[in-house]
């Protein structure tokens, strides 16, 4: 049985959390065709009355949200896609073969995204109400440490080298530097104004960072970081409200989905210009790049759907149902 599920696996798929549904959509990748929508209520359900639930106190509308599933991301080895649920502080853990939701890991308040180990044997959770990174083992499906940063972590990468990890702290208007075998904070680094993501160039030495500019309505801007001496370089203007960013594999290229212009800014990294503004949807919010570089997948919260860019010609070529609120996105190479 497990054979067999795994080669129904085997197609590309992209995975979208939907805050505003407690769902996460599955797109088959090779149609740009909705598979179907996960519910992640059934754990959730036994988790009421827990502190913190549905967001409180967080000062974001989540239109009827209960579990809010604001983050995705799927393993290394695409065994299992995991999201942050803001709503219920936990870490939901969703069966790749099946796509199924099997397990919920407890982890801080307001959980906010997610990333894993290239070994697949961690997960690091930024905890926007607590200030903090839960390290979560992902053998045992608990929390092995907390470590604390700055005010409302929200994205967060792990270094290509697998050494590090860099997050955006929003209320901070910073970034932590996270060394991953002492599992200690060791630098902060000053950038514009709230900033929500960050994403690394193929080789390390750069790093990309949105500043949201959360409640201006001003453009917004992308800092460029060099991660030797830990300096901005660079302050790039971009759309309005830029929140996820995304390298192209070879490193030429990053995505900006631009929440309050509904559009894609292209940055070219060899001149640091953007090269195109790509229309996407309304409110579009994250960005994922395929494995083979070839796509970029927008996800566009108010509408609930997936843009598809073609990296190649730089242009939308599809757009796909997903559902309301779709938020995290993430890709899953076929096997």
């Amino acid at each position: 049985e497990q054979r067999s599920l795994a080669l129904l696996s085997g197609i590309p798929k992209v995975y979208v959390a939907n805050e505003y549904s407690d769902s996460v959509s599955v797109i088959n990748a090779a149609t740009n065709r909705k598979i179907k929508d996960i519910p992640l209520a059934r754990m959730s359900e036994d988790m009421d009355g827990m502190p913190g639930m549905a967001g409180e106190g967080d000062g974001e509308d989540h239109k009827g949200g209960k579990i809010i599933p604001h983050n995705v991301q799927v393993a290394p080895d695409g065994r299992y896609v995991y999201t942050a649920n803001a709503g219920t502080n936990s870490l939901g853990v969703i069966d790749a073969y099946t796509d199924t939701l099997v397990a919920e890991i407890p982890v801080g308040e307001h959980p906010a995204h997610v990333v894993v180990s290239a070994d697949g044997k961690t997960a690091l959770v930024t905890n926007g109400g607590a200030g903090t990174v839960s390290v979560v083992d992902l053998s045992t499906r608990r929390v092995r440490a907390t470590v604390p940063v700055g005010q409302s972590p929200h994205g967060l990468r792990i270094s290509p080298d697998g050494r590090e990890v860099y997050l955006a702290n929003t209320n901070s208007n910073s970034l932590t530097v996270i060394d991953l075998a002492s599992l200690e904070a060791v630098a902060e680094i000053p950038v514009v104004s709230k900033p929500a993501q960050v994403g690394f160039t193929p080789d390390g030495r750069y790093l990309y960072a949105s500043n949201a500019h959360l409640g201006e309505d001003v453009q917004g801007h992308v800092s460029v970081i060099d991660t030797a001496s830990r300096q901005v370089l660079n302050n790039i203007a971009v759309g309005k409200t830029p929140i996820q960013v995304y390298p192209t594999p070879d490193g030429r290229f990053i995505y900006v989905a631009n929440t309050g212009s509904g559009d894609v800014s292209v940055i070219e990294t060899a001149t640091g210009s953007v090269i195109k503004t790509i229309a996407s949807g309304k409110a579009a919010h994250g960005v994922v790049v395929s494995a083979d570089g070839r796509f970029a997948y927008i996800s566009n919260t108010d509408e609930g759907t997936v843009t598809v860019i073609d990296v190649a010609r730089q242009q939308a070529v599809a757009k796909i149902p997903a559902a309301y609120g779709a938020n995290g996105i993430s890709y899953r190479a076929g096997r």
